[in-house]
């Protein structure tokens, strides 16, 4: 008789894009993903689901962590493998948008806010060797055009604040390496 492979399944919990990471904890009186072990983690897809198949057992007690709208959601979840039914419910996924009331009583829909911050990036920025760019590399960057604020800023702010201080610095016309001036 083979052997099923557990897995943690969610869908509709986070947003597309998302970087989730997947926390091995003693069991459901854990409350943080903090006192768990990391295991794995991921992006969730496109169709917001998010599955984990690698370092997960049979019952085990695991967090998934990740950020909505900039703030921490954490989700409880068991290993499974298909075909268990404990009669264990499904958190069925998000419906839609969120609603909120504007200022005139109005009642309007509004697009989930991902904050850049906690979004993969799903192709990574290169270097002109090939290698991918860090937040670090960004940030040595910045310090050396003293660009202000740049600890406060996502990796995409960094990038397009690098690439304009640069602009600016680049001469605009033709260099004229004999230092004289233009004559006519």
């Amino acid at each position: 008789m083979a052997t099923k492979t557990a897995r943690v399944y969610l869908h509709g919990r986070y947003p597309a894009g998302t970087k989730v990471k997947l926390y091995l904890v003693d069991g459901p009186h854990v409350m943080r993903h903090e006192q768990g072990e990391e295991v794995a983690h991921g992006v969730v897809d496109a169709d917001q689901r998010i599955e984990f198949t690698s370092g997960v057992e049979r019952n085990a007690s695991y967090l998934l962590f990740g950020y909505v709208d900039g703030q921490p959601v954490t989700v409880r979840a068991r290993g499974k493998v298909d075909g268990d039914n404990e009669g264990t419910l499904a958190q069925p996924p998000v419906q839609g948008d969120p609603q909120t009331f504007r200022t005139d009583g109005q009642l309007t829909s509004r697009p989930y806010a991902v904050d850049p911050e906690h979004v993969a990036d799903l192709e990574p920025e290169l270097d002109g060797d090939g290698h991918e760019v860090t937040k670090k590399d960004l940030l040595t960057r910045a310090a050396e055009l003293d660009i202000k604020g740049r600890s406060s800023m996502s990796k995409g702010a960094l990038a397009a604040s690098i690439a304009e201080a640069e602009a600016k610095q680049a001469p605009q016309g033709p260099e004229n390496p004999d230092g004289e001036g233009a004559s006519s």
